[in-house]
């Protein structure tokens, strides 16, 4: 193979010339991610450039970092191609790596061990552990971060003596979903709290599977708690679809619609007469970054309504087992594939999830491709098409069937 490598310079990144072919936009959430890796290592990396006729050196890949880094000098590995090769190289540098499988006891491994104070760094590090699947149930302790109990049972997460304190007397309204852990969260207030005016809340965005209002009634009837089915004006689809772009991690604007249909409801009663009940845990995503020590929670969206997570310190399994103890009937689209009960057409989920939606709901797989062909590939996963999510689901749906399936050592 011909090494095409000419040389390697120092040169002010705004020295650099853009390429005109460049067809990667850049996000202010990578940015931000940008910064913060290069402010917490430094340029660890060198640009890609080839030098043209007129000996200005002409950019291949780094456009990113050089944006950044302004009149810093950045190390520059300049290259003796032509410009239909730096065409090639243009296409596929990124596309190439992103064919790549991962290791996911590796990546597990190195996700606990990577220590950042950036919040953008950690918001890639929670995706990528997201969209392989690994870092959530084997987190790594952390400064002042509370140990999650593994297979936590309701014994396990009674409420302390200020926790009952605080709850006793109060309306107890459940932010329900339909899912495990809001469910758990239900289960655990009818056991601790057995007489007080329990509520499930839940917000119709619009855009839920068939069936599952038939299982939030059943819920609603087996826990002997009312349902209260909370609306905004506008429903999720037309929201993503009038804003022409889907949601991502870094600006989860869907949430909009969420909010607009709930906040109503829990503004409604008197200050200090209620309190939510929500089923968020230490391992979710957002609480990585600024874990809390004990499990109420404040919403600075709405600061007068009081939030409490039953479930703060309950590993990831520990919603659905509490659920099978209880004899708790469990919604059955998990029976059937999916992997959470978000909203049908939501960019944001598991590959196996859209695997699932694939084979078991193709009316709804028509649906997610109709909006990806008005809105693009960019789901929160981005750049990532829902087909490509939905094979690579069966990839690791074959492993997993395979692993289980080998003889033991």
């Amino acid at each position: 193979m011909r090494d095409r490598i000419k040389s390697l310079r120092r040169v002010p990144a705004n020295k650099l010339v853009p390429n005109t072919w460049n067809w990667r936009t850049h996000p202010d959430e990578q940015r931000a991610a940008l910064r913060g890796v290069l402010e917490q290592v430094g340029i660890a990396d060198a640009v890609i450039a080839r030098e043209r006729e007129d000996g200005q050196l002409e950019l291949i890949d780094g456009h990113l970092r050089t944006e950044e880094l302004g009149e810093q000098k950045v190390p520059v590995l300049v290259l003796d191609v032509t410009e239909e090769e730096a065409k090639v190289l243009l296409a596929t540098l990124d596309p190439l790596a992103e064919l790549a499988e991962a290791n996911t006891e590796r990546l597990a491994t190195l996700l606990q061990d990577v220590e950042t104070t950036n919040e953008a760094v950690q918001e890639v590090l929670n995706d990528l552990g997201e969209w392989w699947g690994v870092g959530q149930d084997d987190e790594k302790p952390q400064k002042d971060k509370p140990k999650v109990i593994r297979g936590a049972t309701l014994d396990d997460l009674r409420p302390s003596e200020d926790e009952q304190a605080e709850l006793e007397g109060k309306i107890l309204v459940i932010q329900f979903s339909g899912g495990k852990d809001s469910s758990a969260a239900a289960v655990w207030a009818k056991r601790y709290f057995p007489t007080a005016d329990l509520r499930l809340a839940f917000c119709d965005m619009g855009a839920d599977f068939v069936g599952m209002e038939m299982f939030l009634r059943e819920f609603s009837a087996w826990i002997g708690a009312p349902l209260v089915i909370c609306r905004s004006e506008e429903n999720m689809i037309d929201h993503i679809l009038d804003k022409g772009e889907w949601p991502h991690f870094a600006h989860p604007y869907c949430h909009e619609v969420l909010h607009a249909g709930m906040d109503p409801y829990f503004l409604s009663f008197e200050p200090g007469t209620m309190v939510v009940l929500r089923g968020g845990r230490l391992q979710e995503k957002a609480a990585r970054s600024t874990p809390r020590t004990d499990r109420w929670l404040l919403v600075e969206r709405i600061k007068d309504v009081r939030f409490f997570q039953p479930l703060y310190f309950a590993d990831k399994g520990s919603g659905e087992r509490i659920l099978a103890e209880s004899g708790a009937p469990l919604w059955p689209g998990y029976s059937r594939g999916l992997c959470r009960t978000a909203c049908r057409i939501c960019p944001g989920q598991r590959p196996i999830a859209y695997t699932a939606i694939r084979r078991e709901f193709p009316d709804v797989w028509v649906e997610l491709t109709k909006m990806e062909e008005q809105l693009g590939v960019g789901t929160w996963n981005i750049g990532v098409s829902f087909a490509e999510l939905a094979d690579k689901g069966e990839e690791m749906e074959k492993k997993k069937a395979g692993d289980e399936g080998s003889p033991a050592e």
